[in-house]
C-alpha cells in the first residue's frame, strides 16, 4: 500500500487552519478530539460551517486509508463481522487521534504514525474483550460486589450488561471494574464528572429493571 504523505500533510495542514478559523468564533480550542466537539456543538452558524469543512476533509482522509485501516483490522484475529467492525471502529479512533497528535516535523509519515495508533487501539480493545470474558466467567470485583453481593455474575446478569450502548457499557466497565473515578472518566469523554455518575446510575437501573423483567 502507497500513500501520499503530501496529500497527508496538505489535509492535516488544512485542519489545523480551520481550527484557528474557528477560534475567531468559539473561543480558544485544543487540537484535538474534544476541540472539534466544541466547533460542533457551537450554534454559531459560521462555527457549523467551519465544522461541516473539517469533517470533509477527515472523511477524504479516512476514505484514502481505508485499505490501510482494514489491512490494520485484518493483522488481528477477527472471528465474526461484528468484531470486525467493533477493531475497524477503535481503528478509526486510533486513526483520528493519531491526526490530532501528529508532529510533521519529526520526520514520520502521517501513514506510518496512525498505523502505531491504530493497532494499538485495536490491541486495547482485544485485551478488553479478553478482560470481559474474565469478567463473566470468575464475577465482578470489590466494588461492584456493592451492586451485586454474592459476587457471581450468572447469564442473566450479561445479558442485562449486553443490553446497554456500547458507551454505556465501557463507562460502567471503567468505573466498577477497572477503578476509573468518575472524573477520569468524564475527562476521557469531555463531559462533567456528574454527568458520568448520571450515566452509571442509569445503566445500574436499567441492568436492575432487564433482571426482574
Amino acid at each position: 500500500m502507497h500513500y501520499d504523505p503530501k496529500k497527508d500533510l496538505k489535509s492535516i495542514r488544512r485542519i489545523r487552519l480551520l481550527f484557528r478559523l474557528a477560534e475567531k468564533v468559539v473561543g480558544p480550542l485544543d487540537f484535538n478530539e474534544q476541540g472539534l466537539a466544541k466547533i460542533a456543538r457551537s450554534p454559531h452558524p459560521r462555527a457549523q460551517r467551519i465544522s461541516r469543512l473539517i469533517r470533509r476533509e477527515l472523511e477524504k482522509l479516512l476514505e484514502r486509508h481505508h485499505p490501510l485501516l482494514v489491512w490494520i483490522v485484518e493483522s488481528f484475529e477477527v472471528p465474526d463481522q461484528n468484531t470486525f467492525q467493533e477493531y475497524y471502529s477503535e481503528a478509526v479512533d486510533g486513526f483520528l487521534h493519531a491526526l490530532f497528535k501528529f508532529d510533521e516535523g519529526k520526520g514520520v509519515k502521517f501513514a506510518t504514525y496512525a498505523t502505531i495508533w491504530a493497532r494499538s487501539r485495536i490491541g486495547s480493545l482485544a485485551e478488553r474483550n479478553k478482560e470481559f470474558g474474565r469478567f463473566f466467567d470468575e464475577g465482578l470485583p470489590p466494588r461492584s460486589a456493592r451492586v451485586y453481593p454474592d459476587n457471581a455474575l450468572h447469564l442473566d446478569v450479561r445479558s442485562a450488561f449486553e443490553s446497554l450502548k456500547e458507551r454505556d457499557k465501557m463507562i460502567v466497565w471503567k468505573y466498577a471494574v477497572l477503578g476509573y473515578t468518575y472524573e477520569e472518566i468524564a475527562k476521557e469523554y469531555g463531559v462533567s464528572k456528574q454527568r458520568i455518575e448520571q450515566v452509571y446510575k442509569r445503566c445500574l437501573r436499567r441492568m436492575r429493571e432487564k433482571l426482574s423483567s
